[in-house]
């Protein structure tokens, strides 16, 4: 259904990364019962081809949910849809900051990954 340049964009967390490794069944991005099922970048690569797709390029873009989610959940307390009053701005800041330095490294915990047809 794609022209012959078109691009399909999906954007998903992933699976192996700092938060996953640090975090492990606490990582917040595991959101069960919504995620059946996580990916490495590799295992993703390899269902996109199975698919008939190529991988063009891969945009990381975690931000510090990865944190903050993770210590909420570590704690047992419920995500009410924001940090709320549990983190306070200067260790959301860093956070952010160390998230922004996880994407340029290639190990954020959520990509854009942008495919294309292989038959084109």
């Amino acid at each position: 259904m794609l022209t012959n340049d078109g691009r399909v964009l999906i954007r998903m967390p992933v699976a192996g990364n700092w938060a996953w490794r640090n975090y492990g069944v606490n990582w917040a991005q595991l959101d069960a019962p919504r995620h059946h099922v996580l990916y490495t970048i590799e295992g993703f690569r390899r269902i996109a081809e199975e698919c008939g797709f190529l991988l063009d390029d891969i945009f990381y873009d975690s931000w510090a949910f990865q944190f903050w989610g993770s210590e909420l959940v570590l704690s047992g307390e419920a995500y009410a849809g924001g940090p709320g009053n549990r983190f306070t701005s200067q260790q959301i800041a860093a956070w952010a900051t160390e998230a922004e330095r996880l994407n340029r490294t290639l190990d954020g915990d959520q990509a854009i990954f942008v495919l294309r047809s292989a038959k084109h």
